[in-house]
């Protein structure tokens, strides 16, 4: 198997890719109110094989087992036969004064269309390959870990998260994590994000470790970086408290 068959070998990092899509619109990501959760817009996208819930996260339709309104959104729940757990993830659409539910409606109905016709067809390649055997997308290693990472960026006020799927054994997942830890160290520091950003480094760590990917002392030393702002608004804090009780 080539490098390029292995890194479009998951199921779920399917590229998005105007021409190959039947249907593509924007959604905002929802809480479990079906309200907005204030992530900001996700590409929301289907062909005949595939939903795109945004720009690198794809699902099989075959996969998908419910789809209907929650509150004023909707919830798409799959069936991730990878780890054998029943998954969803849940979106609205607003408008300047609240939620459009008409447009909603119709989201649901195509979702709904487009599983019901993929599950009287043959799976893609792709999919059931990774449902059978899965392999790690880089060497082709089997029996490979699900390791859903996530990217976080803040500048000033704005914030942004992005996941990042990937079926890797324990190697390649050490240095994803390592990658995608180190660059958050930097990025998610940068404005706002700071206050959340020893969370999203826990959150890493313990997929990483869940993998085998990082040894304790290692995962210890990334969490220690991560609560780098924590420390730093500490002693600022510790600094005003001394400036007032002496000057």
């Amino acid at each position: 198997m080539s490098q390029a068959d292995l890194a479009a070998s998951n199921p779920f990092r399917r590229r998005l890719r105007r021409k190959d899509v039947t249907f593509k619109t924007n959604v905002r990501g929802a809480n479990a109110q079906g309200k907005d959760n204030n992530a900001g817009n996700t590409d929301f996208a289907l062909n005949d094989d595939y939903l795109w819930i945004s720009y690198d996260f794809s699902i099989p339709l075959a996969w998908i087992t419910h789809v209907g309104d929650m509150g004023p959104g909707f919830v798409v729940s799959w069936h991730n036969p990878i780890e054998d757990v029943e998954e969803a993830a849940a979106f609205c659409v607003r408008t300047f004064f609240g939620y459009n539910r008409k447009r909603r409606d119709e989201l649901v109905r195509r979702v709904r269309e487009a599983a019901e016709r993929a599950r009287n067809r043959p799976q893609p390649a792709v999919a059931a390959a990774a449902a059978a055997i899965p392999r790690c997308q880089v060497c082709g290693v089997t029996a490979p870990h699900q390791c859903d990472f996530e990217w976080m960026f803040s500048v000033g006020h704005l914030f942004f998260s992005k996941p990042d799927r990937r079926l890797l054994c324990p190697k390649h997942a050490r240095w994803r994590a390592r990658l995608v830890l180190a660059s958050n160290l930097i990025t998610a520091n940068l404005g706002f994000g700071f206050f959340v950003s020893p969370i999203f480094c826990i959150g890493n760590v313990q997929i990483a470790r869940k993998a085998g990917a990082l040894g304790r002392v290692e995962a210890a030393l990334w969490i220690t970086l991560g609560f780098f702002p924590y420390a730093l608004i500490a002693w600022m804090l510790g600094w005003v408290v001394w400036y007032v009780v002496h000057f």
